[in-house]
């Protein structure tokens, strides 16, 4: 009977302690801490000293109190990081605490939090992670403490009813940090601050008195309706997406830019010519995709790449001049000027991507042959057979809009 007794206890006291372990295990949310939950005040708490594990995007890696209606965190001294997505998507959230401790806070963090209203970044914090702020629809303001080093992609964007943002240091603020900010109207920014694209691109509150968003000398957006716009004098670099979509019929750019960031004429139908800077060396990828109506580009100084798609789906462009400083051209930089009817490509030209003048039919021959610099990049005749000149070295993809002859041929 003793022995049995003995026995049960034993027993009892391994399932106790199998239990207790597992409960602990179950509540550790990085190494050295610990996360406890007030059920009736919907409070969770971050407690110990270490670094929170992150969440967002690892596989089998769940957030342990997704199943808990959490309306307040408090994150106790201690803890250095917030984790990636440890917070992601919890629309109950309306009050966080961060300890100084702080030094990082993780990709996704607190994104689509739409009831967080208020933010305190300390002092110590060095990294905000990508995304981390994103699409925060209730925060109204912000500031940055001068210890902030690196502000994430699209760290802030889409917060709805942000109105103003004071960064007291001069960190790198990455792509889209305050992207379609639509009610933010005061932004305070250090000179020496670096700039990313498209930072403030759909914070139309920004726009001066001619429809400009200009921050450090970057033109982040026009949104004015003028037929013709006339860039500010000073501004270094047009962002990417600038004028996407704009009404313009023509743009002035002084040669105070030397940078044009992809996308930053994307889909200006109306744009009838453009004249590019000297100080401008790269045409940087879709810059003017799309715009069906641009006739004439007048190409300056010394570019060096012409990268893919810049001027694909430009179906009126009747002339352009590559430099001879040009080095590369990209996939699909000229796809769809069906209007070019002379092109000279020169000899400085070593690299020419898949497809960069697919669909230009104005530029075959009498056979219906598109070949340039030895490849042949299309094939537009009505004969049923074709007879490769013996110049081409490469065939390109997708050459024959021919159907009768696409039946009976296949190139690889």
């Amino acid at each position: 009977m003793k022995k049995g007794m003995l026995l049960l206890a034993m027993v009892l006291l391994i399932i106790t302690a199998v239990c207790t372990g597992a409960m602990a295990e179950d509540n550790v949310c990085g190494d050295g801490l610990t996360w406890s939950y007030d059920e009736e005040n919907c409070v969770l708490t971050i407690t110990g000293t270490g670094s929170m594990d992150d969440y967002y995007n690892i596989q089998g890696k769940a957030v342990p109190w997704n199943s808990r209606t959490v309306k307040s965190v408090v994150i106790e001294s201690g803890v250095t990081h917030i984790g990636s997505g440890a917070f992601a998507g919890n629309s109950w959230l309306s009050s966080v605490t961060i300890p100084d401790s702080v030094t990082s806070i993780g990709d996704n963090a607190f994104s689509c939090c739409y009831g967080l209203a208020e933010i305190i970044i300390p002092e110590n914090v060095k990294s905000i992670g990508d995304f981390a702020f994103d699409s925060c629809e209730s925060l109204k303001s912000i500031v940055i403490p001068a210890s902030v080093q690196t502000i994430g992609v699209n760290s802030f964007s889409c917060c709805s009813a942000l109105e103003e943002v004071t960064v007291a240091g001069t960190p790198e603020i990455r792509m889209g940090a305050f992207w379609e900010c639509t009610k933010l109207s005061s932004v305070s920014i250090p000179e020496g601050a670096v700039l990313g694209e498209a930072v403030f691109y759909g914070c139309h509150l920004l726009c001066d008195d001619d429809g400009f968003v200009v921050k450090n000398g970057i033109l982040f957006e026009y949104s004015g309706q003028a037929a013709s716009a006339v860039i500010p004098a000073g501004v270094r670099k047009i962002s990417a997406y600038a004028f996407r979509s704009g009404t313009m019929s023509s743009v002035s750019i002084p040669d105070s830019v030397t940078d044009i960031g992809p996308y930053a004429f994307y889909l200006c139908t109306n744009l009838g010519s453009i004249e590019i800077p000297i100080n401008i060396t790269v045409i940087r990828q879709y810059t003017f995709s799309g715009c069906s109506n641009l006739s004439g580009v007048s190409l300056a100084g010394d570019i060096t790449a012409i990268e893919q798609y810049a001027f694909s789906g430009c179906s009126n462009l009747e002339n352009i001049e590559i430099p001879s400083t040009v080095t590369s051209i990209g996939s699909y930089a000229f796809s769809g000027c069906s209007s070019l009817s002379s092109l000279n490509v020169p000899e400085t030209v070593a690299t020419i991507g898949t497809n960069a003048f697919s669909r230009c039919t104005g530029l075959q021959d009498e056979n219906g042959i598109v070949e340039i610099h030895g490849i042949l990049f299309g094939y537009y005749g009505t004969e049923s057979s074709l007879t490769v000149p013996a110049t081409v070295r490469r065939i390109d993809r997708y050459i024959v809009d021919n159907k009768s002859f696409a039946d009976k041929h296949r190139f690889p």
